[in-house]
């Protein structure tokens, strides 16, 4: 645009024509030319890139601090408008998209494993049943299979011809856990 603004000076200096005739013949408004002209004469540049400037350096940790303190839906994270307009001339709005997506990430795989993982810290406090029916040469059996989640340790089955009733699992664990 420098090159612009002398090109439109020399038409007006070496060839006697008006700024606004001058700024016509290069495809620029004159209000246009004036502004570069200003830009060029205190030394700046005489064309800025669009939009607000970025921010070279900013300490995410703070940010992030405060993320984590919204309330993080799945896709949603309630209250990250109001940050946004807070941190807007420091954040670029990417950067903090990113941030608020990484840190709803990180709390909501939190949130799924304090769902999903059983810690037991004591063997022989837990343990789980199946009964289920398998078949062997035409014969039905049903099994009842305990195991200790802790451990993961499989006792033995109890295995009848006969459907198994709540007397016979009572026994069964009795023996079991003497």
């Amino acid at each position: 645009m420098q090159i612009l603004v002398a090109k439109v000076e020399g038409y007006h200096f070496d060839d006697e024509i008006f700024f606004h005739q001058a700024a016509r013949i290069c495809g620029i408004s004159e209000v246009t030319l004036y502004r570069y002209r200003q830009r060029v004469n205190f030394g700046d540049a005489a064309v800025h890139k669009r939009g607000r400037k970025k921010s070279t350096h900013f300490a995410d940790d703070i940010l992030r601090d405060e993320l984590w303190e919204l309330d993080h839906r799945q896709k949603r994270s309630l209250g990250s408008g109001k940050l946004r307009e807070k941190y807007k001339f420091l954040v670029p709005k990417e950067t903090m998209d990113r941030l608020i997506r990484e840190v709803r990430a990180e709390v909501n795989l939190g949130k799924l494993d304090k769902m999903i993982k059983v810690h037991w810290h004591c063997p022989h406090l837990v343990w789980a049943m199946d009964d289920y029916f398998y078949m062997a040469k035409g014969v039905k059996f049903q099994i009842s299979q305990v195991q200790d989640i802790t451990t993961k340790y499989k006792f033995e089955p109890l295995v009848r011809k006969r459907s198994i009733n709540g007397k016979d699992i009572a026994e069964n664990l009795e023996k079991l856990f003497r």
